[in-house]
């Protein structure tokens, strides 16, 4: 059940990046036919595709996005909520004797 929800987010980003960049100009970067494009898209193709990298445990993002280990924005998180905690300074710190 986890596997087949990743495989619909993948398959589902999948689909979003399909639709802005556009079949066509796919097709052309790949060097194919648009039609093999929409073939593979309409037979199953991509979301056996989208399957797989689930089974994987890999996930499809954008390009632009950055991952990062959990353990690491856990600490961040704790990091920030001890910050948070602090009062915060009314006056300025005098660097001066």
């Amino acid at each position: 059940m986890i596997t087949t929800d990743k495989a619909r987010k993948n398959e589902a980003a999948i689909l979003k990046a399909l639709a802005s960049l556009g079949q066509a100009r796919l097709a052309d970067l790949m060097g194919v036919s648009e039609s093999l494009v929409s073939r593979q898209k309409s037979d199953g193709h991509l979301a056996k595709t989208a399957e797989m990298l689930a089974h994987l445990g890999l996930k499809v993002v954008p390009v632009g996005m950055k991952c990062f280990d959990p353990e690491y924005v856990e600490h961040l998180r704790a990091l920030a909520q001890i910050g948070l905690k602090q009062p915060c300074l009314s006056q300025e710190l005098e660097w001066e004797e």
